[in-house]
């Protein structure tokens, strides 16, 4: 796999035919009553391709990352696909407003972000662009950067309402490159997150990748390298490309995207101790894992075989290791594509790539197991294609989340630029 040149973002996909085989305790039914909606189509100056889905603020304000478009940089920064941009989504009577946070331009600013922008230390939206900023031979188009947003300091009265980003972290390419996924924030404000490549690490003199975390005190933010990745065998994979969350312990969790692995990063003297969870054979990961209040831990992963499948798993805390479980398994040529979403009766949500043009689904817990539905399935047209990322739950039990491609098909090459999409119960 090449880092060095720009392009779609990639998905950890193989050209695999699965099988589909389900499980004794998990029963997968059709599509339920569901109402659909495209919140906002892209046209590419206003953005293209929404990979990370949205987050909402206590307003139900969406804010999201397109990767590419916008018109904040130009051909000799970021090509003929734009930068990419960060923006709001604001309820207007029956219909929203798109507000542009923020227009890359490539520069020290950053550009091409494939994470979530959330909401952290101070209030502020932290983010980071995957590109731009420090430049290598390497990585000639720049190392990626973390950034914050803070909203204006008076009231806006226009529909178009900027934020000032500010760089808190640009990247040399030695301690990480590529900065992908969604951060993590502890308790006391430090923040912690992926790279998906750089460090020191073999992988063709690119970097394997690292966990990073950085530290706020008097002004200024300082980075730390938690954990540097390798491609040599015995190691728990390489290229994390899904962020990682921080459990009330303190452990770090995530996964690896190449020769692929669920790790545990937990605090130990002065440093870290990194563990490999149970593992499952010939595995990719093209998302995060999401934790309970219990600490069981849900993701899925992609099979680079033929046998078996692509599936929906479970580890669960037995005193002394992890126990894994196998919750679903997918049909051929289908699996999930983003970190899933717990409600507070612990059910999960997500989407998935293959098949069609791919599907929102729900994973419901009851005491007789685990039954999977079909909550959406996306046409590749009007209505969006290839949803990605995280899906976000309002308290009504709305559920929100993009696409890819789709949408208005005469932009962004015919392929569409894609959408934000809701649906109601």
């Amino acid at each position: 796999m090449s880092v060095l040149s720009p392009g779609k973002p990639t998905f950890s996909v193989v050209t695999i035919a699965l099988m589909l085989a389900v499980g004794a305790c998990i029963m997968s039914v059709p599509a339920v009553a569901q109402t659909f909606h495209v919140l906002y189509t892209f046209h590419g100056l206003d953005g293209a391709d929404p990979v990370a889905g949205v987050s909402m603020d206590g307003a139900g304000r969406l804010y999201g990352t397109t990767y590419y478009g916008g018109s904040g940089g130009n051909q000799s920064s970021c090509g003929n696909d734009g930068c990419g941009m960060i923006f709001q989504l604001v309820r207007h009577g029956s219909g929203w407003i798109l507000n542009p946070l923020q227009q890359f331009t490539g520069a020290n600013d950053g550009k091409w972000p494939d994470g979530r922008v959330l909401f952290g230390p101070a209030g502020l939206l932290y983010g980071t662009a995957s590109a731009g900023g420090v430049r290598s031979m390497q990585y000639s188009n720049g190392c990626g950067a973390v950034f914050t947003l803070r909203p204006p300091a008076m009231a806006c009265h226009t529909a178009l309402c900027p934020w000032t980003e500010s760089v808190i972290h640009e990247f040399q390419c030695g301690e990480g490159a590529q900065p992908s996924g969604d951060l993590a924030f502890d308790q006391t404000g430090n923040v912690y997150g992926t790279t998906f490549s750089g460090g020191i690490n073999f992988c063709v003199n690119e970097g394997c990748g690292t966990v990073y975390k950085l530290t706020h005190a008097q002004g200024e933010w300082t980075q730390s390298t938690l954990y540097q990745f390798s491609s040599q065998i015995g190691t728990p994979g390489y290229f994390p490309n899904t962020g990682v969350i921080l459990d009330n312990g303190g452990d770090l969790f995530g996964t690896t995207g190449e020769a692929g692995a669920v790790f545990e990063l937990t605090p130990s003297g002065g440093g870290w101790t990194e563990t490999t969870l149970p593992p499952i054979p010939s595995s990719n990961y093209n998302a995060g894992v999401v934790q309970d209040q219990a600490g069981n831990l849900y993701g899925g992963n992609i099979s680079t075989v033929l046998n078996p499948p692509s599936t929906l798993f479970e580890y669960s805390p037995n005193g002394s290791g992890w126990t894994l479980a196998m919750l679903y398994d997918f049909p051929q040529f289908t699996a999930l594509n983003g970190t899933m979403t717990l409600d507070a009766a612990g059910n999960l949500y997500g989407v998935t790539i293959g098949g069609t043009a791919g599907e929102v689904f729900k994973l419901t817990h009851s005491q007789n197991g685990w039954t999977y539905t079909t909550l959406y399935a996306f046409t590749g047209g009007a209505d969006g294609g290839y949803p990605s990322g995280h899906v976000t739950l309002d308290s009504n039990g709305n559920i929100y989340g993009t696409t890819m491609f789709g949408g208005d098909l005469n932009s962004c090459q015919d392929t569409g630029c894609g959408v934000v999409w809701e649906i109601m119960p």
